[in-house]
């Protein structure tokens, strides 16, 4: 079962995937660097007022579908 989540990007448009529950942060960092244009490694995704580390899977933090992550561009990040 897939999870529709919304994205909010500072300073950016938001947006909105389908994710699998067992993606890693990682993962869903790639994928949201496709529509951002931020460079992965330095971005950061915040979930229920906390930073996700790019190990842990989406239903580590009980993710659900229609919940809204926050995407922050980290320093030295690309465009």
């Amino acid at each position: 079962m897939s999870l529709n989540i919304s994205f909010k990007v500072s300073g950016g448009d938001p947006f909105s995937l389908e994710l699998e529950p067992s993606l890693t942060v990682g993962d869903v960092k790639g994928k949201a660097a496709e529509k951002t244009g931020f460079d992965a490694a330095t971005m950061k995704l915040i979930y229920k007022g906390r930073i996700l580390k790019d190990k842990e899977t989406l239903e580590s933090h009980n993710v659900e579908t229609g919940h809204t992550m926050h995407i922050v561009k980290g320093a030295g990040g690309g465009a």
